[in-house]
C-alpha cells in the first residue's frame, strides 16, 4: 500500500528547487554579463556570426566547475539524503541545475556549427571531457579526504 505525502512536502521541495534555481540562475547571469552595458548589449542584441562571439569560455568554466561541486557534495553527506531531501534539492537541481546550462552550450555549440563544424565537435568534446574530468577529479579528491591522506 503506497505511503501517504503530505501536501506541504511537495511545496517545500517544490521552494527547495525553486528557491536555489532563482539563486543559481541569476549568478550565472550575473557571471556571463558582468552587469556591464557593453556584456548585456552582447547578449540583448545578436553580432554578425563569428567564431569570437560564439563561444563563451566563462560559460564553459561555469559548467565544469558546477559539475565538479555536485559531484563533491553527492559523494558526501548529501549523496547518502534522500533524493527528495529539501538540502540536496536546493543545492544539486536548484543551485547548481540553474547556474550550469548545458542547454546554453548547446546554442554556442549550433551557432559555431553553422561557422565551422570542425570547432564546434571540438569545443562539443572539450565540454563533455571536462565535465567527466571535473567529476573524476572531485571523485578522487573526495576518496583522499575520506582516507584522511
Amino acid at each position: 500500500m503506497p505511503t501517504f505525502k503530505p501536501a506541504h512536502t511537495l511545496l517545500v521541495r517544490l521552494l527547495a528547487v525553486l528557491g536555489g534555481g532563482f539563486l543559481g540562475g541569476a549568478l550565472r547571469y550575473m557571471i556571463l554579463t558582468d552587469l556591464t552595458s557593453a556584456s548585456t548589449a552582447r547578449y540583448g542584441v545578436y553580432p554578425a556570426p563569428s567564431l569570437a562571439y560564439s563561444f563563451d569560455l566563462r560559460l564553459f568554466v561555469i559548467n565544469t566547475v558546477g559539475v565538479f561541486i555536485a559531484t563533491w557534495l553527492l559523494l558526501g553527506s548529501m549523496g547518502n539524503s534522500s533524493p527528495d531531501a529539501p538540502g540536496r534539492l536546493f543545492w544539486t537541481t536548484g543551485v547548481l541545475g540553474g547556474l550550469t546550462t548545458y542547454s546554453s552550450l548547446i546554442g554556442e555549440l549550433g551557432a559555431i556549427w553553422g561557422l565551422n563544424r570542425g570547432v564546434a565537435v571540438l569545443i562539443g568534446a572539450l565540454s563533455v571531457g571536462a565535465a567527466c574530468g571535473a567529476g573524476w577529479l572531485a571523485y578522487q579528491l573526495r576518496q583522499r579526504v575520506e582516507r584522511g591522506s
